[in-house]
């Protein structure tokens, strides 16, 4: 998942799951720090059809 996907497919849950512990360094940081926020959507990734990533 990505913050873009939770954005676009996601909804606000009903309630905060609390903080999230990551490091900085993390592949998920970004990711972590947005789940962490109170308007923060989320989405059951099985929901999505599959998408290859881009390749930069």
């Amino acid at each position: 998942m990505s913050v873009e996907i939770a954005e676009r497919s996601g909804q606000v849950p009903s309630k905060n799951s609390g903080p999230a512990r990551c490091s900085p360094e993390s592949g998920i940081a970004l990711l972590a720090a947005y789940l962490a926020e109170d308007e923060a959507k989320t989405v059951e990734q099985e929901e999505l059809d599959p998408v290859l990533p881009e390749l930069r």
